[in-house]
């Protein structure tokens, strides 16, 4: 998925994953294109969870 798409099933605004690198989902580099694979996404999403 490319940015915009990854921040709207994220349900957050493309500079949120844009200054999230670092601690955000893994992404790809393919040439001047940053990917995300759904699988990192929702990875990611569970690792944020958390309890009450």
């Amino acid at each position: 998925m490319n940015r915009r798409e990854t921040a709207a099933f994220m349900g957050v605004s493309e500079k949120f994953l844009a200054t999230h690198l670092l601690d955000g989902p893994k992404r790809l580099k393919v040439g001047t294109k940053v990917l995300y694979r759904l699988s990192d996404v929702e990875d990611w999403m569970k690792h944020q969870e958390v309890s009450r």
